[in-house]
């Protein structure tokens, strides 16, 4: 089994962009990164799993670069939800990535080379907006931004949802949302009158559908809206507070099988943890 027959197997490999890179990692010519945005002072069990994978491919000889994220960690975390990430001083960046890196030495080698520790803060901290503007943006028209941003809304636009035993899957051109049954808090249908006191904030209204992000004044709630028409709509809250709108020409039937699966689900759960999903241990 080569090396990447084994990562596949492993389910660590989800996709990949140029077959070349499977040949390259199987002889262990391959220079890959993997990034830490280093929020907190010390690795997670999910890094965990990054740096097994880091581990692996440098043993077969290929050249890991961490990616600390002294640069990024200074911005608000972009993930969409509603809660943004807490800021940190500069100190308590340069601390943490301090930590992580103490951390990664002992799974990575660093030694003669074999590996790289790079901060981008090294290079994003000192970008300055003239300059920045003088040097990259005369690489952009106008025209040619404003045909990404259209290109983006296209590939944005929901085609369809599927519903199976462990999720409901929201499919776009590009793109898959998933949430998970057992996350599903609540599922109803909403009525139009109800979307239209709906504020776009980012996204289309209308044009090509109605998927984007969506604010609501009246109960200070933002929504992730994937519609392509404004009737058969159901509205889908998860445990973590996320909220959902789709279209649905069977809406009615899909929230009878979405709540029917979910239960059974939670019950499965219930039965092998005794943890209810967002909620309270059993005991």
């Amino acid at each position: 089994m080569t090396l990447y027959e084994e990562l596949k197997a492993r389910g660590l490999v989800a996709q990949i962009t140029d077959e070349e890179i499977i040949d390259l990692i199987n002889n262990g010519k391959a220079t890959f990164y993997i990034g830490f945005d280093c929020t907190a002072d010390s690795l997670t069990a999910g890094h965990f799993m990054a740096l097994t994978l880091m581990k692996r491919l440098q043993m077969a000889g290929n050249k890991p670069i961490a990616l600390i994220g002294g640069g990024t960690t200074m911005i608000g975390d972009p993930s969409g939800r509603t809660d943004m990430r807490k800021m940190l001083t500069k100190e308590d960046i340069a601390h943490n990535a301090a930590c992580f890196k103490k951390q990664m030495e002992k799974f990575i080698d660093f030694s003669e080379g074999k590996a790289l520790m790079l901060n981008n803060a090294d290079w994003l901290l000192d970008l300055n907006y003239i300059e920045l503007l003088r040097e990259v943006g005369p690489c952009f028209s106008v025209n040619n931004m404003l045909l990404c941003v259209v290109l983006l809304y296209i590939l944005s636009i929901p085609r369809y949802v599927s519903l199976d035993d462990t999720s409901i899957d929201i499919h776009c051109i590009v793109d898959l949302t998933r949430i998970h049954l057992e996350d599903v808090e609540l599922i109803r249908r909403i009525e139009p009158d109800e979307f239209r006191r709906l504020w776009p904030l980012l996204g289309s209204y209308g044009f090509w559908g109605y998927f984007g992000y969506y604010f609501s004044f009246r109960e200070w709630n933002l929504y992730k809206v994937y519609a392509s028409e404004r009737k058969n709509l159901v509205l889908i809250e998860d445990i973590y507070e996320d909220t959902f709108i789709i279209s649905c020409e069977q809406a009615d039937e899909l929230i009878t099988l979405v709540i029917e699966a979910r239960d059974r689900k939670r019950a499965e759960i219930l039965r092998h943890t005794g943890k209810i999903p967002g909620g309270e241990n059993v005991f």
